[in-house]
């Protein structure tokens, strides 16, 4: 093909276009337009797929269009002969905590074994008294002379409705033991104070008759609720439940008891309550 002499100019482009009638007639042309329409069915079907697709990797699933809770022993059996569901899991990043009123408080490290000693397994000795003061003394000369630990012992004490001087003599015994230079003191004391209104005679016989025994238990379980509520610690393993006119005992009482490795032990069936050892 020959070019003009003078290069290539608008007009003479314009002069070789088709006249815009010829234009026309092709683009309306049915051949065209079918091939048009073809076009754009197949690129709209494509799309389809490649967005059918995608989502397919996203949401999918294997197995009877139910519930697997709702399916019969053979339809979950061949559904779980084929592939397993995936599952992923999101594992979150832990969560911190900061508000003052809500504590921990991770009890799994406190164990209560026979190994007692080995393990460094706290005991609290609770003790509920009443008019007191004249058993006092020997009270704290026998458990002085226990053999487990004392910087393992807690003692709690919960003064009621006595008359004498218990609060004051009890003050000046656990002043006296906690300040020894020795290994005697023990790791705390607490001392608790709560009436309930509940006087009895001292008399033995009155105390111990079978009128007095009802009002009397109610009381003293009341005082037990209330000392064991204020003084357990998660820290504690065992419960060692003492009365406080008790004149003789065993120096590895406390061994003694947890080598029996009993939740609830009693020594003896006369004094119920005089003595009782609990696994916490």
């Amino acid at each position: 093909m020959l070019l003009p002499k003078g290069g290539i100019n608008w007009k003479a482009a314009k002069a070789n276009l088709p006249p815009s009638r010829a234009v026309i007639v092709f683009l309306t042309r049915t051949r065209f337009l079918l091939l048009i329409a073809i076009a754009s069915i197949v690129l709209l079907l494509w799309r389809g797929i490649r967005s059918s697709a995608s989502e397919m990797q996203s949401f999918y699933c294997w197995g009877p269009n139910k519930s697997p809770m709702e399916m019969t022993p053979n339809e979950h059996a061949s559904w779980t002969a084929r592939l397993q569901t995936p599952v992923i899991f999101n594992h979150h990043a832990p969560l911190e905590i900061n508000s003052t009123t809500i504590e921990h408080v991770n009890l799994n490290p406190i164990r209560s074994t026979r190994k007692a000693v080995a393990n460094e397994e706290r005991v609290l000795i609770l003790t509920p008294i009443k008019d007191a003061a004249p058993y006092l003394s020997k009270y704290f000369e026998l458990i002085s002379e226990l053999t487990y630990p004392h910087h393992l012992i807690d003692l709690a004490f919960l003064v009621s409705d006595s008359t004498d001087d218990t609060l004051a003599v009890l003050a000046m015994e656990l002043d006296r033991i906690q300040k020894r230079p020795d290994k005697i003191p023990f790791h705390s004391a607490i001392v608790v104070e709560k009436d309930f209104n509940f006087h009895l005679s001292q008399d033995v016989t009155e105390r111990h008759s079978f009128e007095a025994q009802g009002p009397r238990r109610k009381a003293l379980g009341r005082a037990r609720n209330y000392l064991l509520s204020a003084a357990l610690k998660p820290e504690h393993s065992w419960v060692y439940w003492r009365d406080v006119d008790i004149v003789e005992s065993p120096k590895r009482i406390l061994e003694d008891f947890i080598a029996h490795d009993r939740d609830v032990l009693v020594p003896s069936m006369s004094a119920p309550c005089s003595r009782v050892l609990i696994r916490i």
